[in-house]
């Protein structure tokens, strides 16, 4: 039996919620699975809300040396527990 493949989306602008958006609806249409990590930028994940994608969020933007350090890390932690968690076969950023 086929399980299907799993993808994870790695969503760091805004701009990439429009660029993947179909994709994800075609995934889901050939019963493959996936799953969404946003950072938290302008209107990112106002846009994912509004198309009714579920996400989870894996950083917040920050500025400076220091916050985008700090986000970084925050962010990388997070991915790897989500595909610690999902076991995506495909991660698309």
């Amino acid at each position: 039996m086929f399980a299907g493949m799993r993808v994870l989306f790695d969503i760091a602008h805004p701009a990439h919620v429009h660029f993947y958006r179909h994709l994800a609806g075609e995934l889901t249409h050939r019963g493959h699975e996936w799953r969404i990590a946003s950072r938290d930028k302008d209107v990112t994940n106002q846009l994912l809300e509004s198309l009714g994608l579920p996400y989870v969020t894996a950083s917040a933007a920050r500025s400076g040396r220091v916050g985008l350090a700090s986000e970084l890390l925050e962010r990388d932690l997070a991915l790897f527990r989500i595909g610690r968690d999902f076991r995506p076969d495909l991660i698309l950023t």
